[in-house]
């Protein structure tokens, strides 16, 4: 019985993350890029090594990995990616953007200017939390079974924020700031 490769298990991982996209369950690509990057840490021929180019540059294209819910882990594919080039300058702002982000001794305003430099929509700092990203997984697996089966609905990001801002206390993160009320001016529906 053939043995499946490191590159063949990281082309069934990537083709997860795609399905779990199109299907809209993105939370489930986190314990699926985490394996990812645990894999591609191991690569060490050449050949598959420029698979690892290919396969980091559509991870992070797409995105498939958020900032706002896992911001380490995203950190982690930005630094393998570039470790992977000679030339690693064309990441290094982005880089030294998300490590400014995921500094705790960083003011709450330069990182939301910070933020305002990438996205259009800013997000609450303590989503950048080792707490946040411990929890987050199965905070949003426990949020999306609370409304599987229901027919989605105008608003319902409300209710839906409303929900995760409960399961996320229970997890003991306190305070978290919906998008709503991190950008006041925008109308979300």
């Amino acid at each position: 019985m053939e043995q499946n490769t490191i590159t063949d298990q990281l082309q069934e991982l990537y083709d997860q993350m795609v399905a779990n996209e199109e299907c809209g369950k993105d939370w489930e690509n986190i314990p699926v890029a985490k394996e990812m990057l645990r894999l591609l840490n191991e690569i060490t021929d050449d050949e598959d090594k420029d698979f690892a180019k290919e396969l980091c540059e559509a991870v992070l294209e797409e995105p498939y990995i958020h900032e706002s819910n896992t911001p380490r882990l995203l950190l982690g594919f930005m630094e393998y990616r570039q470790s992977l080039y000679e030339d690693p300058s064309p990441w290094e702002d982005d880089i030294h953007r998300l490590k400014r982000l995921l500094d705790p001794k960083v003011p709450e305003n330069e990182k939301l200017d910070l933020m305002r430099q990438q996205h259009r929509l800013l997000y609450d700092p303590v989503q950048l939390t080792e707490a946040w990203e411990a929890c987050i997984y199965d905070v949003l697996k426990e949020c999306a079974e609370c409304f599987q089966g229901q027919r989605r609905y105008r608003g319902q990001c409300f209710t839906i924020w409303a929900k995760k801002k409960e399961i996320l206390e229970q997890h003991g993160i306190m305070n978290w700031r919906s998008p709503k009320i991190m950008n006041p001016r925008v109308h979300f529906d």
